[in-house]
């Protein structure tokens, strides 16, 4: 359960801070802000692979991906934004899968052989 709240707390930060931004009227330094999505979304897959090399948290990551989808699925008709965020998906559940496998094969085993 950890991991799933601290994926959530995680993303939730992102899109608050977000939120803040826009309601301070940011001008985003001259920068559009699809690009700056691009921009936040790459941070975020930075971050999960930081996270899956040095933890393996799986359920961290899914939560990554799901919120990641959730972007591509909200924005559909702005390819400058949808096409990054189905990247991120695909990115994040590889680093996933990844976490997945060595997890399985750091286990020791239960009983000496």
């Amino acid at each position: 359960p950890f991991s799933v709240y601290l994926g959530w707390i995680t993303v939730a930060t992102i899109a608050n801070v977000t939120t803040l931004l826009d309601h301070l009227d940011w001008s985003g330094w001259g920068i559009g802000p699809e690009s700056w999505t691009v921009i936040m979304l790459t941070v975020a897959v930075v971050l999960a692979a930081a996270s899956a090399k040095m933890r393996a948290d799986v359920l961290y990551l899914l939560v990554r991906v799901w919120a990641f989808a959730g972007i591509a699925v909200k924005f559909p008709a702005v390819p400058a934004v949808a096409q990054p965020a189905w990247a991120a998906t695909g990115a994040v559940a590889l680093l996933a899968l990844w976490s997945l496998w060595r997890n399985h094969t750091r286990r020791k085993p239960l009983l000496p052989a």
